[in-house]
């Protein structure tokens, strides 16, 4: 279904190629001669451009029912896998792990992965699709103007690149200390009663401080990273979208009527081609904004997983008693 969508949204701006030279402009032509015009054609062509998409809405809301019920499913056993294997684990694991920690199993990284499965993994595997098929038709109408397009994308993706992976690092860091900052307050929460009493409250305070300060610088850096990543992207994609318009008037007058590399670059290339550029930024931006959130659910899942990985405790259905000695005369 999500390929169905992402397929349907290529094909319109497609079509702004095949209705200019096929329908609209004959219809100027008629109209300039003073002959009756004929629009059957174009309602007919416009009819099968709305059946399009109605198609490609009804593909996004079943896509979207299918991947709730998914989600539901998925997570819910995650959980459940979750506690079955918490119950297993040794005391020595909740001895030296904090409750908050263990909680931000349940609660954040879970969360992440929501989020994953939701909306990254969907969005991402549109975008993907829509990237494809639209360069497959950049290369159907003009070869000459894909590749002045893939070059202009190549500053795009160094950019990316770099600051990508910078945000990525501290997306990862600031799920550790969220889950840290959870220990630090459930412990507080629990032995509240005796840290008054002996006068360490102030301790409790100032440690809270310190992790709370901790998460929020990482998590500053990480979101002024990201914040930074998709409005560089989207005007760039606006310059980009000027410098392949003006390339191709550049082309058009140079070489009129004379193919490059076999195609002409005629005013119906030039506009659909144009159209398609928009179109093509369209999902790699979205990429780049989800990658950045793809990089925190996969540091929760990583935590998930590797608590399920901790080995469970050995019940051989006997007991292991400690320093126990055997006296001269047979007793324990």
């Amino acid at each position: 279904m999500i390929i169905i969508s992402s397929i349907t949204l290529v094909l319109v701006n497609n079509f702004i190629k095949d209705l200019i030279d096929d329908y609209i402009a004959p219809l100027l032509r008629e109209k300039s001669t003073g002959k009756p015009l004929d629009f059957s054609g174009l309602i007919k062509y416009l009819s099968i451009i709305g059946l399009i998409f109605i198609l490609g809405v009804l593909s996004n809301i079943i896509s979207g029912q299918i991947m709730a019920k998914a989600t539901h499913a998925t997570l819910f056993k995650l959980r459940n896998n979750m506690y079955v294997h918490m119950q297993g684990l040794p005391i020595k694991y909740f001895d030296t792990t904090k409750h908050g920690d263990i909680m931000s199993y349940y609660t954040n990284d879970v969360d992440t992965v929501r989020n994953l499965i939701v909306q990254i993994i969907p969005q991402s595997f549109q975008a993907l699709v829509q990237i494809v098929v639209i360069f497959v038709f950049m290369l159907q109408i003009s070869i000459v103007l894909t590749l002045i397009t893939v070059l202009l994308l190549l500053p795009m993706l160094i950019f990316f690149g770099f600051f990508g992976k910078k945000t990525r690092v501290n997306f990862v860091a600031n799920q550790v200390e969220i889950a840290n900052l959870n220990g630090v307050i459930q412990e507080y929460i629990e032995t509240q009663m005796i840290s008054n009493l002996f006068n360490y409250s102030d301790q409790v305070i100032h440690k809270f401080k310190l992790a709370n300060n901790k998460q929020a610088a990482i998590m500053k850096k990480a979101n002024v990273l990201a914040s930074i990543v998709f409005p560089v992207i989207f005007n760039y994609s606006n310059v980009m979208y000027i410098v392949v318009a003006i390339a191709s008037v550049f082309l058009f007058e140079s070489y009129q009527n004379k193919p490059i590399l076999g195609q002409q670059i005629t005013l119906r290339v030039i506009v659909s081609f144009v159209a398609l550029v928009r179109a093509f930024v369209g999902p790699l931006a979205n990429i780049s904004e989800n990658v950045n959130f793809f990089a925190r659910s996969k540091a929760g899942a990583e935590r998930i997983y590797t608590m399920l990985d901790e080995k469970l405790e050995e019940n051989k259905g006997k007991i292991i008693l400690d320093y126990i000695e055997k006296y001269e005369n047979g007793n324990w």
